[in-house]
C-alpha cells in the first residue's frame, strides 16, 4: 500500500488514487463541520497548514486502507479513534489542542510565536 505526499505539490497519491487539492479542501470543510458538532462551534483547524494537510491525508489514507477515517495519530483502529475522535474532547478541553494538532480551541491554545 503506497502513500506519496510531497510538500508543495497540488496532488497526493494514496494507493492507486490521485487526490487533488479540490478533494482535500472539500474533505476539510466536511470534517470541520463534523468537528464543530462534536467539540463545539468554537473549534478551528490549527493554523499550521503543513500539519493540517498531513493529518488530513493520513485520514484519507486510513479510509482507503481500513474503511474509516481513523486518526493517524492513534495506533488502535477502534470506533473511538475515528476523526473527530473521542480522546480529543478531553485533550482540547485540557490543552486547547488535540494530540495530532489538527483541531484547536483558540480561547485556550495560543501558538508559540
Amino acid at each position: 500500500m503506497s502513500f506519496k505526499f510531497e510538500a508543495g505539490k497540488a496532488k497526493a497519491e494514496i494507493e492507486d488514487i490521485e487526490v487533488d487539492e479540490k478533494f482535500i479542501d472539500i474533505y476539510k470543510m466536511i470534517l470541520l463541520k463534523a468537528a464543530k458538532k462534536f467539540f463545539g462551534e468554537h473549534i478551528e483547524y490549527n493554523s499550521d497548514d503543513v500539519i493540517v494537510r498531513g493529518i488530513i491525508l493520513g485520514e484519507i489514507r486510513n479510509m482507503v486502507r481500513y474503511g474509516h477515517a481513523y486518526c493517524p495519530c492513534r495506533i488502535q483502529k477502534i470506533r473511538e479513534h475515528i476523526c473527530p475522535c473521542e480522546p480529543a474532547k478531553e485533550e482540547i478541553r485540557r490543552n486547547g489542542i488535540c494530540t495530532c494538532k489538527l483541531f484547536i480551541d483558540p480561547s485556550i491554545y495560543k501558538p508559540k510565536a
